[in-house]
């Protein structure tokens, strides 16, 4: 998978750190966000190629657009797909492309910032959960008041 973690850069969009997974059977996706107008750009790399066909794509030079509500550009490289996506109301097709064009690999530092770190980590004590049972919560008849 982390041949398949990479990074754009957008002015103005910023990757949303809870938004990093995986995709797929061994794919990885994040969302880049605007402070600013609160727009998204979506970024999917997963294994494959790009069927024009299946996409209903129009092919511009090394890319593939697809139009719509939410539109898209696309990229085969080195066995995967490269894949930015947006609500076309709020990110143009210019900015989207850029998104495109800018997306690369993670150098080794961009990977220990943007994955989570490894190793087990205790659960969370609830204190809510029965002992027994299908651990639902206990809400007596009237709790709420």
């Amino acid at each position: 998978m982390l041949e398949h973690v990479y990074v754009i850069e957008v002015p103005g969009f910023e990757r949303a750190e809870q938004s990093v997974a995986p995709s797929g059977a061994d794919g990885y996706q994040s969302t880049y966000v605007s402070a600013e107008t609160g727009a998204m750009i979506h970024l999917v790399v997963d294994r494959g190629t790009v069927d024009e066909a299946a996409c209903g794509c129009e092919r511009d030079g090394d890319a593939w657009y697809r139009a719509g509500g939410t539109h898209a550009w696309l990229r085969a490289e080195d066995g995967h797909t490269v894949t930015v996506d947006a609500d076309a109301a709020t990110v143009d097709r210019d900015t989207l492309r850029a998104a495109l064009t800018s997306a690369r690999p993670a150098t080794d530092a961009e990977l220990d910032e943007i994955l989570p770190e490894t190793g087990s980590r205790r659960p969370v004590e609830r204190g809510d959960l029965p002992p027994a049972g299908d651990a639902a919560p206990q809400d007596p008849e009237n709790a709420s008041g």
